[in-house]
């Protein structure tokens, strides 16, 4: 009797715990980032910095990071604003390569 306890206390246990409905959410950064590269050239590509806001932020502001051995030739390298939550701002350089190697770029 004891063993059909058991099982039935089991089963309680894992009915509400997949009907609960109790589930973790994974909390969502206060921007979502993403950073684009379209090749214009064998020198030449555009970055693109996507930001889209998950809440409204009064100050925002994004940039790009160059490194030594890329040239700026155009665009808006920096923005400061504000964004109302879901919105969405892009800010857009070309830039060529100088050496001819792969070059790190960061957005922030």
């Amino acid at each position: 009797m004891l063993k059909y306890k058991f099982i039935f206390l089991v089963q309680i246990i894992f009915a509400l715990g997949v009907f609960s409905g109790a589930e973790a959410i994974k909390p969502r950064p206060p921007l979502q980032l993403s950073l684009l590269q379209m090749d214009l050239t064998e020198k030449q590509s555009r970055l693109t910095l996507v930001a889209t806001a998950n809440i409204d932020s009064s100050q925002v502001r994004l940039s790009f990071d160059l490194p030594a051995g890329l040239s700026l030739i155009g665009g808006e390298e920096e923005w400061e604003g504000s964004l109302k939550k879901g919105e969405t701002k892009k800010i857009e350089v070309i830039v060529e390569n100088q050496n001819h190697r792969p070059q790190k770029v960061t957005g922030k």
